[in-house]
């Protein structure tokens, strides 16, 4: 018989591996790591340092009981050049994954070519298996491969960072030779605080839950594991999350017996939500506002001073760091026609049908880039998604980008109608967009350039350059002027799209002129030579309409 190490997520996985006999010894890798501090460090016994601290301040355990637990562990990993053969088996959820790409990034680092490597990967919970079942998976072992091990490293280092940027970036990189990770890339995220109230999606969850009128703890709990979609949550780490709701100050929640809940809770314990804990659930109060923020997630420390937000509806990751000097130039405040506006917005595609082939026009954007699969977008300005929806199934991604909340939210609408999954929303604009993801292979804005003043477009296009691959390309469609004959240039534009559009359109534009930002063909010219690009095409229509086609130089 082969002399095998079975390595997987916990006692009552290994208490079933027993039952059903499957051969060689049986290592529990107990460790919650959604949890706590988890920083880079340079050897296993360091990280297990740091964990064995946090697990006994939980009070999971006494430091002797601990200490002797990650000590076994950490030696048993280490001995596995003792074995023929070393099979992981872990499921599909956050607990698991963590703790995969752990030993994984280990393996990577202290490669053992003697030893055959496999790997029991699946979307059931393993705890909860017959014996029969269990022996059933050696049927779909499999070998674990370079590409794996690499693609754990680079994750499991992303995971110990101290900015959740390269775990976000993750969202980008080709994920699929460890199919669950990017599951788990995106619950981690939302265990962030939301950038609406400050509540990660557990205690958002928790809140909703008790604002229903479910009061016991249990019951509470149970609620909440049916709104994962992969459970990975244990009863102490929420029973955590609930006093955390309870000591803010004011409280979000209110106990009804007792100063602490017990676990398990007393038939008696009753939780009801706050006037306070309504407000936050509803976004008309910030919780981060009431507490003294102090987490760990992964390598990042949470404080008032470094705080990271997610917000789900966009996927979007923001951080206190990425804010701007209050005498920077607000591009979120609406000029000209305000898209801010549910009914502007339902009318936008309909009102701009009258006078242009949306449709062509994103064509023939995508043609002139030579835009191919493989390839990854910026949409600047993307409104209600038109051009992100057409470009998305010819590459591999785009970011959609947009300072109306009602565009976007309008656009996803669209994008999941379409079934298009591959974009990512982006509340921002030219100057407070932050790209944490791979750099680009071009950059379009069409029509948006112009919510910005010349200098500020100056600044942006500094901005835009670190955003774009060496030889990305850059498209600017947008009113853009050349000086001769300039306001009878304009006046002819405003006649034109009259004819086209009637009243509506005629206003439309004469607001345009009127409150928003033009600019000179010599001045833009000048601006993007000065940011870093070449301009490889330049064609001005009728005096007023520019397109641009640069290349990051």
């Amino acid at each position: 018989m082969v002399n095998t190490l079975n390595i997987t997520n916990g006692g009552c996985t290994v208490a079933v591996m027993k039952e059903a006999a499957i051969p060689g010894k049986h290592l529990p890798w107990r460790d919650l790591l959604h949890d706590g501090p988890v920083p880079a460090k340079p050897s296993l016994e360091e990280l297990s340092k740091a964990r064995i601290a946090f697990i006994v301040e939980q009070g999971y355990g006494t430091i002797e009981e601990i200490r002797e637990s990650f000590e076994t562990r950490d030696n048993t990993l280490k001995s596995i050049k003792n074995y023929k053969k070393v099979i992981l088996w872990f499921e599909h959820d956050l607990y698991d994954q963590l703790q995969l790409l752990q030993i994984l990034n280990w393996l990577h680092k202290n490669p053992a070519p003697e030893v055959t490597l496999s790997i029991i990967s699946i979307d059931q919970y393993l705890g909860q298996l017959s014996s029969n079942e269990m022996v059933g998976l050696l049927n779909k072992e499999a070998p674990i491969t370079n590409e794996q091990l690499t693609l754990a490293h680079k994750a499991w280092t992303a995971f110990c960072s101290d900015t959740p940027k390269q775990w976000y970036a993750l969202l980008s990189t080709d994920t699929t030779s460890l199919p669950f990770l990017k599951g788990a890339i995106v619950r981690l995220l939302e265990e962030y605080p939301s950038s609406t109230n400050g509540l990660s999606r557990t205690a958002r969850q928790a809140l909703e839950i008790i604002s229903k009128g479910e009061k016991h703890p249990a019951k509470i709990f149970s609620a909440n594991q049916a709104l994962e979609e992969r459970i990975f949550l244990g009863d102490s780490s929420f029973w955590k999350k609930l006093q955390e709701l309870r000591e803010s100050n004011p409280p979000l929640i209110e106990l009804s017996n007792g100063n602490s809940l017990t676990l398990p809770a007393s038939p008696d314990q009753e939780l009801t939500i706050t006037p306070t804990g309504k407000a936050v659930l509803s976004g008309t109060k910030n919780w981060l506002e009431l507490i003294e923020q102090d987490q760990w997630i992964g390598g990042v420390h949470l404080t008032p001073e470094n705080s990271w937000y997610w917000d789900s509806n966009t996927s979007a990751l923001t951080s206190s760091n990425n804010s701007h000097p209050l005498w920077q130039y607000n591009e979120f405040n609406q000029i000209g026609t305000d898209y801010s506006d549910k009914a502007e917005v339902e009318n936008y595609d309909a009102s701009h049908s009258d006078f242009r082939d949306i449709e062509a026009e994103g064509l023939t954007v995508l043609d002139a880039l030579g835009i191919k699969r493989g390839d990854r977008l910026i949409d600047f300005g993307a409104g209600t998604g038109s051009f992100a929806i057409l470009a998305a199934p010819h590459c591999t991604q785009v970011h959609a980008v947009d300072v109306s909340q009602a565009m976007l939210n309008h656009a996803k609408n669209k994008a999941t109608q379409a079934e298009i999954s591959n974009i990512y929303f982006h509340h921002a604009g030219f100057l407070t967009y932050e790209h944490t993801s791979p750099p680009v292979d071009a950059i379009i804005t069409t029509f948006a350039f112009h919510h910005l003043p010349d200098f500020w477009k100056g600044v942006a296009l500094k901005r835009l350059i670190p955003m774009l691959k060496p030889d990305g390309q850059l498209y600017i469609h947008d009113v853009i002027l050349e000086e001769s004959n300039a306001i009878n240039n304009i006046q002819a534009l405003i006649n034109k799209l009259s004819r086209a559009g009637g009243e509506f359109l005629q206003q439309d534009t004469e607001r345009h002129f009127k409150e928003e930002h033009s600019t000179y063909d010599w001045v833009m010219d000048e601006l993007l030579l000065r940011a870093g690009f070449a301009i490889k095409q330049k064609q001005i229509d009728d005096g007023v309409l520019g397109t641009y086609i640069c290349t990051k130089s």
